[in-house]
């Protein structure tokens, strides 16, 4: 027969049930499943896992198979092994919503918050309108909360009292005693003369031991004198020496638990049953303060889920029928030992829509009306179950939990519970359905009736309090005596919401207690219009000494539009409402003919972003819409965040430190050798100073904060020479998948259509030596453009609306440089569209490739071995149909073939460099032409079909002369200036400039052929992935090329022969950008080293 310790057991085994139907899982007809299937709908999860385990490790591995076998350890609090098997499936391969929200309570119950919440981002960016997903992206970021909260609550093991069995249901007597319920004996050991041996669920009583909560003597039976067989359950004093206890007979056929009340005689004839346990599983009984309420769990029916928490009164001497204590207590779960003490209400819930798995410890406060349940958190909660709490006094006392650092099953343990208090400067208060008089006395009184602060009404039938404390018992009595006792209060947020509603206790007074922190209401949901609309708070940054007060600030829609105006203040800020997130936006200022800047603020008053100009007194500006509408409201924590100041190299033996808004040190993050620091996880809309006192940082520094994916989701400026201040945004794109990042770009593509006017470009100028707000002057070889730009003190021009396959100049107006100059283009992210030299040393001749000629680039061209090509093209043709095509030497032999693709691109691999070639295609258009792009080259070569049908290739139609080398086989090659191969196999850690030992086999063929050709000069070229920021990338991929120079020079190579350039994520080989999911060996393809022929040192 089982113990009421083993309603646990049943309950577990409904939520089980009730789980399985809202998963609905496709049944297949593999008998192994099918027999898990069965077992599990029986409760026995430990005979599931063979059959499962045997169907999810088979030859066919069974997908379902595997998450079902997850959930057998799951509902034996076998947890590691639960994540051990879903770490074999990958997460898109489990479709059903709810298993994958079974995932990440899974990641919960083994402490790693952040995987839950990035898996829960990812299932909510399929469905934004799924609410059961944000409802659990609510409770990780709640659990994410709780563990930055300050907490000095404790739970240990009560020493001498738990044993392998089960000890459980804790009572702290009135004269100390410490009371409480094992199943360590046996009914032989009570009762010899029995034939059943069961063990018996029996109380037990122990001394503590002095000074000691944790420590008790040998504990002995509490009832010595027993005749009868029963379970004895939790138990509780009600009142006259009188207790009620839950008790279930071991030989009742309906074996149900039953409320009983009786002495400490232990007689089976003093036991009296409550009147109502009818047939129905009825225990844990608790009291009110004063008796006159029994607070208990049962599953009689009217409830709302397996076991509810109901009451009964005591009037006249009887009880009456029990009522329900309503949904905000109970849920489709079960809510089991319920504990009354001062006003709040303690008890247990399986609930998964909050807390941490398993049965948690919640209380609900009777001067909240009990209107709003909230979770003790850790440690007194955990993945286990914990539950039963008793009382020492406020702060302290014992509870029940089955947690694996226990000694067996259930273990008692004590706590302490010391929740952070917040110290409320103001709370403000308002009378509801009552029009009371101005100047009426309100009194406030703390939990020792003390008085301890006053406050009168105002004419808006409202008043405030200063300096309250969370966590007190507060009084308030009002001194108008005509106060009807149905007149209630409400507490008041910043924005004028009920965060709580307070009722009189009697006497004009009322009862109420300030909650704490992520224990308050949230605000009324703001409409969507609400949503996206906010306020641009900006200042104008510009060097010391210029004048930025009274400077008109306008802003226009990407049409043109004025939607606001306003004029800085003396300090330079400004503020223009009216803006939506997800617009492009232009901020312009005027009269302000100096370089200058613009940061924008958060809410928060921390900046969110540095501004550079997009043109002349010009800004771009756009606020990124959330992934989801739910977003805008909420402040969502974002996982492995980390960050690094580019230009501003660290400083040995430094110490940083973040800190949060409140300036409470966060951490002291570790700047690895890279200049990476992480600053795990992060919250939107919260502002954060990280301090970095051996700096001494320029205005023109910025801290590039990144996601774990290498995703940047803002630059900021310093705040002052050792501070950066920020507010903390979500990268745009956070938690969508790769598909559905890439059919956004699509969409917004088609939206922008035809007449798109071009895109932002950021020049750089290598070694620049001007002044800063140099001015330049940007054209259009067609004429229809000409207009002053201006560059800052490093060389960095903003040039906006470039259009593509468009040839520009960028001439100096005024002046010349000293020398011929370098000149870099970037495009908006951050990558490397165009290099060139200048003419005359003043002015740059340059163009971006078109869309086609893009799509080329991205064209899979990786040479395999030296000295040798890949070319990839484009075949224009009316009727290509993929196209066979094959590729020959000038004398017809053939060396490779290929197909064209669905978007008749093509690549022909692992070719010999040849001055000319001859490409046959199985299309019948004879106006059919080949656009192939030049090996090494930003230029692509355009080739018309012959009339015999053949393309005749020419690849000296660059000016680049050939040049005559032997190859590894000792024969004559023929290249060309300017032509790129690969050296396969040399690869790099991430972040990491060092080459691994097994890579430098591969760089000896390069050693060989610059010996057998002594007088060729090459440039090493190391490319790195996308992770990190492209800046920085471009400083480590240089680091890189140096590396290989650096062994090739060891190996007998001239350093006058060599040239190494980094090229940092400019070149990527495959889908892995920013924003885009990556494993490790796709990461490591972008890592590479390739080798450019510049010519002959001779020539």
């Amino acid at each position: 027969m089982d113990s009421p310790k083993r309603l646990k057991s049943t309950a577990f085994y409904r939520i089980s049930i009730f789980i399985m139907v809202l998963i609905g899982l496709s049944f297949t007809a593999n008998a192994q499943i099918k027999k898990g299937e069965k077992l599990m709908d029986q409760g026995a999860y430990s005979e599931a896992i063979k059959p499962l385990r045997k169907d999810f490790e088979g030859k066919d591995r069974n997908i379902n198979a595997g998450i079902l076998l997850a959930k057998c350890y799951y509902q034996l609090r076998d947890y590691q092994e639960a994540a051990d098997v879903l770490s074999q499936i990958d997460p898109a391969e489990i479709s059903a919503a709810d298993d994958r929200r079974f995932l990440s309570d899974v990641y919960i119950v083994n402490d790693d918050y952040s995987s839950a919440y990035v898996n829960l981002i990812q299932l909510l960016s399929e469905d934004q309108s799924d609410q059961r997903t944000i409802i659990w992206l609510d409770k990780v970021g709640d659990l994410m909360k709780w563990d930055s909260i300050s907490n000095y609550s404790r739970a240990d093991a009560v020493k001498g009292i738990n044993s392998i069995y089960n000890e459980y249901a804790p009572f702290l007597s009135s004269d100390e005693e410490l009371w409480f319920v094992s199943d360590v004996s046996g009914i032989q050991n009570v009762f010899p003369a029995s034939f059943n041996n069961q063990n018996l669920h029996l109380y037990y009583k122990t001394k503590l031991k002095s000074k000691s909560r944790n420590e008790v003597s040998r504990p002995s039976m509490l009832f010595k004198k027993r005749d009868y067989y029963y379970h004895d359950g939790p138990m509780t004093n009600w009142k006259d020496n009188k207790y009620a206890l839950t008790l279930r007979d071991i030989d009742a056929p309906n074996g149900k638990l039953g409320i009983y009340f009786s002495t400490l005689s232990g007689a089976e004839d003093d036991i009296k049953p409550f009147k109502y346990n009818e047939n129905y599983n009825t225990g844990h009984p608790t009291f009110t303060d004063n008796g006159s309420r029994m607070i208990f769990a049962s599953d009689r029916p009217g409830g709302y889920g397996q076991m509810d928490l109901w009451y009964s009164d005591y009037i006249n001497d009887t009880w009456t029928e029990p009522k329900n204590m309503g949904p905000v207590i109970n849920t489709p779960f079960s809510e089991v030992f319920p504990t009354f003490y001062k006003s709040r209400l303690y008890f247990s819930s399986d609930r998964t829509d909050i807390g941490y798995g398993a049965l948690d410890v919640y209380y609900t406060s009777e001067n909240e009306a009990y209107n709003k349940v909230y979770n003790l958190r850790a440690p007194i909660n955990s993945a286990y179950d914990d539950f039963s709490l008793t009382f020492s006094n406020t702060l302290e006392g014992y509870f029940s939990s089955n947690r694996k650092t226990g000694f067996g099953g259930d273990d008692i343990y004590a706590f302490t519970y010391r929740p952070e208090i917040i110290d409320i400067k103001e709370s403000k208060f308002e009378f509801l359905s009552a029009q009371i008089p101005e100047g009426i006395l309100i009194q406030v009184f703390d939990s020792n009736d003390s008085l301890i602060t006053s406050a009168t009404t105002t004419d808006q039938n409202s008043f405030s309090i200063s300096d309250l404390q969370t966590g007190e018992n507060y009084k308030m009595k009002v001194a108008d005596k005509s106060i009807s006792k149905d007149v209630k209060i409400r507490l008041l947020s910043e924005g004028g919401k009920e965060v709580n509603l307070f009722a009189q206790s009697g006497d004009q007074v009322y009862p109420f207690e300030l909650t704490g922190v992520n224990e308050v209401f949230e605000e009324e949901p703001l409409s969507e219009t609400e949503l996206l609309t906010y306020a641009i708070m900006g200042k104008i940054i510009a060097e010391k000494g210029t004048q930025i007060n009274g400077i008109p600030v306008s802003l226009k829609n990407s049409g043109g539009t004025v939607l606001g105006k306003s004029k800085t203040a003396q300090d330079g800020t400004f503020k223009i409402d009216g803006a939506t997130t997800g617009e492009k936006y232009t901020i312009e200022t005027e009269g302000l003919n100096v370089y200058h800047e613009i940061d924008i603020y958060g809410s928060s008053g921390a900046i969110t972003q540095s501004l550079v100009p997009s043109g002349q007194n010009r800004f771009a500006y756009t606020r990124a819409a959330a992934p989801a509408l739910w977003m805008e409201t909420k402040s969502i924590s974002v996982p492995n965040v980390f960050a690094i100041v580019l230009n501003n190299e660290s400083v040995e033996g430094e110490t940083i430190t973040l800190y949060d808004e409140k300036d409470q040190e966060i951490m002291k993050p570790d700047i690895n050798d890279d200049g990476f620091m992480k600053l795990d996880t992060m919250r939107t809309g919260k502002a954060y100073r990280l301090n970095m006192p051996k700096r001494d940082l320029a205005m023109d520094d910025r801290l590039v904060i990144l996601d774990g994916n290498g995703d940047t989701s803002q630059t900021v400026r310093p705040f002052d020479a050792n501070n950066f201040f920020f507010e903390y945004l979500i990268y745009k794109d956070y938690g969508q998948s790769d598909a559905e990042q890439e059919a956004l770009a699509a969409i917004n593509k088609s939206m922008l259509g035809a007449d798109n006017t071009g895109q932002t470009y950021k020049a750089r100028i290598k070694n620049y030596d001007l002044p800063g707000n140099t001015s330049f002057v940007l054209r259009s070889m067609d004429g229809t453009r000409s207009e002053t730009v201006y560059s800052n003190s490093k060389g960095v021009i903003i040039m906006n609306n470039i259009i593509e396959n468009l040839d520009y100049e960028l001439e100096l107006t005024d002046t010349t440089f000293s020398e011929e100059k370098d000149i870099e283009l970037f495009d908006e992210k951050n990558s490397i569209v165009y290099d060139g030299s200048s003419e005359k040393k003043k002015v740059f001749r340059f163009s971006i490739l078109d869309g086609l000629n893009s799509d080329l680039d991205k064209i899979d061209i990786k040479d395999e071995s030296i000295l040798k090509l890949n070319i990839a093209g484009r075949l224009e043709s009316k009727n290509s149909n993929n196209a066979q095509m094959t590729i020959s030497d000038k004398n017809g032999k053939l060396m490779t073939q290929s197909y064209a693709s669905n978007k008749d691109q093509f690549s022909l691999n692992d070719i010999t460099p040849m001055s000319s070639y001859i490409i046959t295609m199985s299309d019948a258009d004879p106006n059919a032409v080949l656009v192939l792009k030049i090996p090494d080259s930003k230029d692509s070569l355009r080739v018309k079909r012959s009339k015999d049908g053949k393309f005749y290739v020419n690849m000296n139609a660059s000016t680049k002369p050939e040049l005559t080398l032997i190859d590894k086989n000792k024969e004559k090659v023929q290249v060309r200036e300017g032509a790129r191969f690969a050296l396969p196999a040399v690869y790099y850690g991430f972040n990491s400039y060092y080459l691994k030992l097994n890579s430098r086999n591969s760089l000896d063929k390069l050693v060989t052929l610059l010996k057998d050709n002594p007088e060729l000069r090459v440039e090493i070229q190391s490319h790195t992935d996308s992770r990190g920021p492209a800046n920085y990338n471009n400083m480590l991929s240089q680091k890189r090329a140096d590396g290989v120079a650096d062994y090739l020079q060891k190996s007998g190579i001239k350093a006058d022969r060599l040239v190494p350039n980094g090229k940092g994520e400019t070149e990527l080989t495959n889908r892995c950008k920013d924003g885009v999911n990556c494993d490790e060996d796709e990461h490591a393809a972008n890592r590479r080293t390739e080798f450019v022929i510049l010519g002959n040192n001779k020539k």
